[in-house]
C-alpha cells in the first residue's frame, strides 16, 4: 500500500463507507478492493470466481473489513438476492465499482449471439442493475460514488468487448448528466490503459492466431503506456483508481485515467513518446487502436486537468466577489446603524 500512501490519501479516507467492487477476485478489481479496505472501507468483493474467497482472506489478514459474495453477474435473480441482502445488512452502498469484464479474441462473423449476450450481461446489464438498486440510497443520503471501468471501444477481433466498453462509458456519462452536479453523488468512468492482469495474460494462447505474434512480442513492440515500458502493473493501476474514487467530485461526469494521479505525484515520469508503435498494413489494426486509446485518454485528462484548474479559479474569483459584497454590506450597515434602531 506504499503507492496509496504516496498519493497522499489518509488512512481513514473511506472509514465507515461500504464499497462493492465487481470482478474483484483478481487483477485490477482485487487491487481496488485492497486499496479501499486499506483506507477504511468495508469492501464486498463480488465475483463468480472461487478465487474471490482467498482474495478476501488475504486482505482480511491485514485486519481489514472484507467479505466475498460469489455471484454470477449474468444471473438477475442472483443479483436481486445479493442487493437485497446488502441493503438489509449494510443499509446501503456508498461506493459502487463496476469493474467486471471478460476478454477473448474472435472473428466478428464467428462470434455467436451467446458470446455477445455473455459479455453484455456481465458488464453493461449488471452495471445498470446494480446502479439502479444502489443509486436511490446514495441520492437520499446526498453522498455516493459510482464508477465503471472501461477499455478500448474499437477493437479488431473483439467487437463484442468493444461494444460492452462503449456501453459502460455511455452509461456513466449519460447518468452523470441526468443527476447533475448538486446531488452529492459522483458518477464517472475509469480508463486503466493496458494493465498486467490475468485478463490480458489469457490472450497468450490466441494472440498468435489473430496477430501472428506472441503476446510478449506484441507487448514489446506495440504497448505504450505513459510512464511504463510495456504493461502497467495492476497494483499501480489499483492505487490510481482508489485515488480517483477518493477525489470523485473532481471527476464527476468525466473519464479518469490511471496515469495522471501517478504522474502528478511524481510516481511515474511520462516523457513524450519518442517512437510511435510500428504500424502494420492494416489501418484499423489493434496496434493503433490500443495506442490511440491510451494516448487519447491521457490527452483528454490533460484537458480535464486544465478545466479543473480553470473552474477552481472561477470559484475562487466568485468567493472573492462574495467576500467583497459582504464587506460592502457590512460597511453600509455600520454607517446606517448610527441613525436607525439596532433591531432595524
Amino acid at each position: 500500500m506504499e503507492l496509496i500512501d504516496r498519493l497522499g490519501l489518509k488512512p481513514d479516507t473511506f472509514a465507515g463507507r461500504v464499497a462493492v467492487v465487481t470482478g474483484a477476485a483478481r487483477g485490477i478489481g482485487e487491487q481496488v478492493a485492497r486499496g479501499l479496505a486499506h483506507l477504511g472501507a468495508h469492501v464486498i468483493i463480488l465475483d463468480i470466481l472461487d478465487e474471490g474467497e482467498k482474495t478476501a482472506e488475504r486482505i482480511k489478514g491485514n485486519a481489514r473489513n472484507v467479505e466475498f459474495a460469489q455471484v454470477d453477474l449474468r444471473d438477475i435473480d442472483a443479483l436481486e438476492r445479493f442487493q437485497s441482502e446488502i441493503l438489509r445488512t449494510h443499509d446501503g452502498v456508498d461506493i459502487l465499482v463496476n469493474n467486471a469484464s471478460k476478454m477473448h479474441y474472435e472473428h466478428f462473423q464467428e462470434a455467436s449471439i451467446d458470446v455477445w449476450s455473455d459479455l453484455h450481461n456481465t458488464t453493461a446489464r449488471a452495471s445498470a442493475f446494480l446502479i439502479q438498486k444502489f443509486l436511490p440510497g446514495m441520492l437520499a443520503k446526498a453522498d455516493g460514488v459510482i464508477c465503471n471501468t472501461m477499455g478500448v471501444d474499437v477493437h479488431s477481433h473483439g467487437a463484442h468487448f468493444a461494444a460492452a466498453m462503449a456501453a459502460q462509458k455511455s452509461m456513466v456519462l449519460s447518468l452523470a448528466g441526468e443527476i447533475g452536479n448538486d446531488t452529492g453523488v459522483s458518477i464517472f468512468g475509469f480508463a486503466p490503459g493496458v494493465v498486467d492482469t490475468p485478463l490480458v495474460r489469457n490472450l497468450a494462447s490466441v494472440m498468435p492466431k489473430y496477430r501472428g505474434i506472441t503476446l510478449e512480442e506484441y507487448i514489446e513492440k506495440f504497448v505504450r503506456n505513459p510512464g511504463y515500458e510495456g504493461l502497467m502493473p495492476a497494483e499501480h493501476c489499483g492505487a490510481s483508481y482508489v485515488y480517483c474514487l477518493a477525489n470523485a467530485r473532481a471527476y464527476q461526469g468525466q473519464i479518469a485515467d490511471a496515469f495522471h494521479p501517478l504522474i502528478n505525484h511524481g510516481i511515474i515520469d511520462a516523457a513524450e513518446e519518442e517512437e510511435p508503435p510500428q504500424a502494420s498494413d492494416d489501418a484499423n489494426s489493434l496496434n493503433w487502436q490500443v495506442h490511440d486509446y491510451v494516448r487519447g485518454v491521457s490527452n483528454m485528462n490533460r484537458s480535464l486537468e486544465t478545466r479543473i484548474i480553470e473552474r477552481t479559479k472561477e470559484l475562487e474569483a466568485a468567493n472573492r466577489k462574495l467576500a467583497q459584497q459582504k464587506q460592502q454590506i457590512e460597511d453600509v450597515s455600520s454607517k446606517i446603524s448610527r441613525y436607525l434602531p439596532r433591531q432595524v
